[in-house]
């Protein structure tokens, strides 16, 4: 669960750099903006939730 929340978090900085280096076509600001907040968003609630089910295993 963490790693999967890692990848999300990870990947709107390399699609961002796919978009600056023109090598797959760019779409609007709006839709690059909300998606990769989006991805971002749901990386983080992944990892929260991966930290909480290792700490309730533990005890």
């Amino acid at each position: 669960m963490y790693g999967l929340g890692a990848l999300l978090v990870g990947t709107p900085c390399v699609v961002q750099g796919l978009f600056y280096f023109r090598i797959v076509p760019s779409p609007s600001w709006e839709i690059r903006f909300f998606s990769m907040n989006a991805l971002m968003f749901c990386g983080l609630v992944l990892m929260g939730v991966g930290q909480m089910l290792s700490l309730c295993r533990r005890s």
